[in-house]
């Protein structure tokens, strides 16, 4: 039955919103609630019958009816907001909505990104709600660029955090990370461990093989200390040169003791790192080590890596291959 209000509205939405790619709909909430008119745009970007008239909101709106269940597959979060928006409108407890969403279309197998905004296009003489109607934009390449940019930066960020030789976090990220977690121990009162770790005899290595054998070799001391020390809240560093820091939570000091005189014997009789030149010596690891817990007055967080970095002198002083640890 024709509905001159109606049929208004659409040749005005026709000739004002006819842009390429950009999707409307309109639904007649006084007449008939449960169905919405839409372009052609609209129906082709959701697969609709674009022979029809008008569509169902309840069978294959994709902003109210079962067609949410594809924007639920990518986001439930986004499903249950839009719909929420979309009841707000209506009720006239929101003027307008403005959100985005995933949706996959399983009459293409591919997902796309939409922008969709909606208000109330007129009212009755009572103030209720009338008319509503929205615009979708079809955003899939700038979603899809974006995520692009994301992980730019995300292989740019993990790439800043990590030391190109070993593949071990580098000093910056270390120093960033041991920062945060020194005032998480000081506040909660747990104990924190720092173990700086020397490659005895690297400089000879490197010297006779030449800087690719001996980054080949740092590799392989990382690799060491890193399956060693190889919990989920261990954080292995290259600090600089052939020295390595570890930071440890969850340790008591004969634990801590038992840990590092494992890892020395592990690199000992690793055949790869050691030379094969009976003329080099042998290489092994020197560590120095502090255990306590933060005080509270302590502000000064890099005391503990001072501390350590004491403790490997005086380990090396005593010759190589030795472990010397104190406790706060």
């Amino acid at each position: 039955m024709p509905n001159p209000r109606v049929d208004s509205y659409l040749e005005q939405l026709n000739q004002l919103l006819n842009f390429q790619g950009l999707s409307w709909w309109l639904i007649d909430v006084r007449e008939d609630p449960d169905s919405f008119y839409c372009n052609h745009t609209m129906a082709q970007a959701f697969s609709l019958d674009s022979n029809l008239e008008k569509h169902s909101v309840s069978e294959t709106c994709p902003i109210a009816g079962d067609f949410i269940k594809n924007v639920e597959l990518k986001s439930g979060r986004q499903a249950k907001l839009i719909f929420t928006e979309y009841r707000q409108l209506l009720n006239q407890e929101i003027s307008e909505y403005n959100n985005q969403f995933p949706y996959y279309n399983h009459t293409l197998k591919e997902n796309s990104y939409f922008k969709s905004r909606a208000r109330v296009l007129d009212y009755e003489e009572d103030g209720s709600v009338s008319l509503i109607f929205g615009i979708i934009e079809d955003i899939s390449e700038m979603e899809a660029q974006r995520l692009k940019i994301e992980q730019q930066k995300s292989k740019f960020k993990h790439l800043s955090e990590k030391d190109a030789v070993t593949t071990l976090f580098n000093r910056r990220y270390f120093m960033a990370f041991y920062k945060e977690s020194y005032f998480q121990a000081q506040r909660e009162q747990y104990p924190i461990a720092i173990l700086m770790i020397d490659a005895d005899n690297f400089k000879d290595y490197n010297d006779y093989y030449g800087h690719l054998k001996g980054d080949e070799c740092l590799m392989l001391i990382a690799k060491c200390i890193r399956s060693i020390f190889n919990r989920k809240t261990d954080v292995v560093a290259r600090f600089g040169g052939d020295e390595f820091i570890v930071y440890i939570v969850g340790i008591d000091i004969i634990k801590l003791e038992e840990t590092a005189l494992k890892l020395k014997s592990k690199l000992l009789n690793e055949k790869k790192v050691q030379p094969k030149h009976e003329g080099l010596p042998q290489i092994s690891l020197s560590i120095g080590a502090y255990f306590a817990v933060p005080r509270k007055d302590e502000d000064d967080i890099e005391t503990y890596i001072k501390i350590a970095d004491e403790n490997l002198y005086k380990a090396k002083s005593k010759g190589k291959n030795c472990l010397e640890i104190s406790q706060g």
